[in-house]
């Protein structure tokens, strides 16, 4: 039965999970004022740290500071035909209870500098309770591949739990050269961490006269201890970290009297690589030709986990002295990253499996009730470009339209307070290809994410 070890490897592939807000891997859901309006390209407020830094020099004089936190609920749905597999329907639930971003500015001016910390790649926990297609196909074939043996179908124990993120410190300077034009120079450290743990359990073969036996058990008695072992119990605990830095550089422009302004900026790709520490691995595959077994996350491994560079423009326009407009772009170099990916057991240039780079759009009002109270909302259309083979039931990179609310309150002269929620829909996508067996399989990715946002913004200059 040696023949049956081609079709019984089992993979627990990760990948990193972002979390909303941005491109396949950048978080640009930075601040709650992002969550309540969605276009913040060309803000000058404290929250410009990262929207729109060189736009800082039209801040208050002296120190600016803000504190936000989002809550964030997103499920991932996998739904699958592969006719020998139990189940059908997949999901992924990915909760993130903090999600802080912290800010500060001190303006004298002529010269704003600026430091901020956010999470800008991943964030989130994503808890598969009953795995996922791929890490059940190899069982599951044994219905069909010992149907000769009375197997009539099987039992699993899968579980699996990743976390990812990617911590970004910036600093940067803000130049006001004139009353119209402002420029910006920093840079951003980066330090990634992604955590995996998951096993594979109890595979158990059920037979036509009701008995079982364990999957491991049945391939040992039949001599083949390779297939025995690949469908033992087997754990994954992996920890993954890196580092990685990349400048940026902005520009402001404010034309018509104060009323329009417009925010560039440029954020190089950041080049990260992550190394594996591992202490409990998956076996998903023998190497006859040395005798080993090969693993899913070797120790000291390492992989690239590239953030790709950005393009983010935005303008902002007052319409009167209650209501304002916003609109933005972000274009993100995703061809020219590495984000790891592997295709068909071999690493895989963004170049090959991505067609058209990632942009978004999006636009937003904010209108004044009073002097004290402002309310928002946004629209966000982000829109991927991967190629099919891109797409998997681990990683999937889907079109989304996001809606954002939420208003503005301002506790006293020094401190304000936002508030803001926001729905992301993404549109489902199909996946047709072949299994190992050559069985035509269609799989459907699903997703959508839910935020509320708090924060508060303190004037503690002039």
């Amino acid at each position: 039965m040696n023949y049956l070890k081609t079709f019984l490897a089992i993979s627990l592939s990760v990948a990193v999970l972002p979390v909303k807000g941005g491109g396949i891997i950048t978080n640009t859901n930075q601040s709650t004022a992002w969550v309540r309006s969605q276009a913040r390209g060309a803000s000058q407020e404290i929250d410009a740290v990262y929207f729109n830094p060189a736009g800082l020099t039209g801040l208050n004089q002296g120190l600016n500071l803000s504190v936000n936190s989002q809550t964030i609920l997103s499920k991932k749905t996998v739904e699958s035909n592969y006719a020998t597999l139990n189940n059908k329907y997949y999901k992924g639930d990915i909760t993130v209870p903090v999600f802080p971003t912290i800010y500060a500015a001190y303006n004298t001016g002529k010269w704003a500098f600026s430091a901020g910390i956010n999470p800008i790649g991943g964030g989130g926990e994503a808890i598969f309770k009953h795995g996922l297609p791929s890490f059940e196909m190899g069982v599951s074939n044994l219905k069909t591949l010992l149907n000769a043996y009375g197997v009539t179908d099987y039992s699993s124990n899968i579980y699996f739990k990743g976390s990812s993120v990617d911590y970004g410190f910036q600093l940067g300077a803000s130049y006001k050269a004139n009353q119209t034009l402002s420029f910006f120079i920093g840079g951003r450290y980066v330090y990634a961490i992604n955590q995996y743990n998951g096993y594979l359990k109890d595979n158990t073969l059920i037979f036509n006269n009701n008995t079982k036996l364990s999957a491991s058990a049945f391939f040992t008695n039949a001599g083949d201890p390779i297939s025995a072992t690949l469908l033992g119990d087997q754990d994954a605990d992996v920890k993954q970290t890196g580092s990685g830095f990349a400048p940026i550089l902005g520009a402001n422009v404010t034309l018509l009297g104060n009323k329009l302004n417009i925010g560039l900026k440029y954020e190089f790709l950041t080049k990260i690589t992550v190394k594996n520490d591992t202490k409990k691995d998956l076996k998903v595959a023998y190497n006859s030709s040395n005798s080993t077994y090969i693993t899913q996350f070797p120790d000291k491994a390492e992989t690239a986990a590239d953030i790709p560079a950005l393009l983010a423009i935005g303008a902002s326009y007052k319409v009167s002295e209650k209501l304002s407009a916003s609109a933005g772009l972000h274009y993100y170099f995703d061809k020219n990253a590495d984000f790891g990916w592997t295709h068909n057991g071999t690493h895989a240039s963004n170049k090959d499996i991505i067609k058209d780079n990632n942009f978004e759009l999006m636009t937003g009002i904010e209108y004044k009730l009073s002097s004290k109270f402002l309310v928002s909302a946004g629209y966000t259309l982000s829109k991927v470009g991967v190629n099919p083979e891109y797409n998997s039931d681990f990683a999937f990179g889907l079109t989304s339209n996001t809606v954002g609310i939420g208003g503005k309150l301002n506790l006293s002269p020094k401190v304000a307070f936002n508030l803001g929620a926001s729905y992301t829909y993404y549109n489902p996508s199909d996946k047709n290809y072949t299994s190992t067996i050559n069985v035509p399989v269609k799989e459907t990715y699903g997703r959508d994410v839910w935020i509320i946002g708090i924060g508060l913004d303190f004037n503690l200059g002039k």
